[in-house]
């Protein structure tokens, strides 16, 4: 049973309110290195000269890596169409090389034309801008425009609605019986408790006008402002680090915090 890692912080903040990107290759230490490598190969022999840039993102690039606790999110912006084959092929590199590495949790590839990047509101925008690390290619981050804590720089509290459907559908439907089903749901329990309390912090950014990725910090700063709901947040922040397959535990929390989270959302909000 892994404990609760105090760890991570806000991002800062310039003298205009904008957030500064805190990514830098001399920040990312041995062995992630040699990570970042075989990854940038594999996307390069995957997608070639469709690839216009890749780059990292998360605790890695920042410095703040945690051995067997830390994933690396890797994001690719690609030119022209997007094939169904070329995302298989690096979701299933992806998949072989956590085998070869496992210091590192998960590793997370990530693909978007570089037609979405440039002509959207996609938040994938706002999250090359501030937190990730060009490893190839054209660096959008010098040509992105800044951003400050607010609405644009919300990327799961909208969609928490739907994200929680989606897992309440799944865990209704997969039978027991299934051999992967512990497994699937462990990973999907993760996912969906990183939403939650990251989508916390999103509640309290525009009045604290601070933004972070990190989970304690979210949980801390949501805890401020919602004291009465601070031992549900911990327990979503809990199964981030210890998620569980109890099925039928993890439906009675996201009917009742989650779906207090999402009203809240809806009123904070105003939508």
């Amino acid at each position: 049973m892994n404990s609760i890692i105090k760890t991570g912080d806000l991002l800062a903040i310039d003298p205009q309110g904008f957030v500064i990107n805190p990514c830098s290759f001399t920040k990312i230490t041995p062995p992630w290195t040699e990570l970042i490598d075989d990854t940038k190969a594999a996307y390069l022999e995957i997608f070639g000269n469709k690839l216009h840039s890749l780059y990292i993102r998360g605790s890695v690039p920042r410095g703040k890596a945690i051995s067997r606790v830390s994933d690396l999110d890797s994001l690719a912006v690609i030119l022209g169409e997007l094939e169904e084959n070329e995302l298989a092929n690096i979701h299933l590199w992806s998949k072989k090389a956590k085998h070869f590495y496992p210091f590192c949790k998960n590793i997370e590839s990530l693909c978007a034309s570089y037609q979405e990047i440039m002509e959207s509101d996609s938040t994938l925008r706002m999250v090359i801008k501030t937190q990730s690390l060009c490893i190839f290619g054209d660096d959008l981050t010098l040509v992105l425009p800044d951003y400050k804590p607010g609405i644009e720089m919300i990327s799961h509290a909208f969609n928490l609605a739907e994200d929680l459907e989606i897992f309440q559908d799944e865990l209704q439907r997969l039978g027991n019986n299934n051999f992967f089903y512990s497994q699937f749901i462990k990973d999907r329990c993760a996912w969906i408790m990183k939403r939650i309390v990251r989508t916390g912090l999103e509640l309290v950014m525009l009045k604290e006008q601070v933004y972070t990725r990190d989970l304690y910090p979210s949980y801390l700063l949501f805890s401020q402002h919602y004291p009465d709901k601070k031992r549900y947040m911990k327990k979503a922040l809990e199964l981030t680090i210890n998620p569980s397959d109890n099925r039928s535990g993890l439906l009675v929390f996201l009917r009742d915090f989650g779906s207090w989270l999402v009203e809240e959302v809806e009123n904070e909000f105003a939508i």
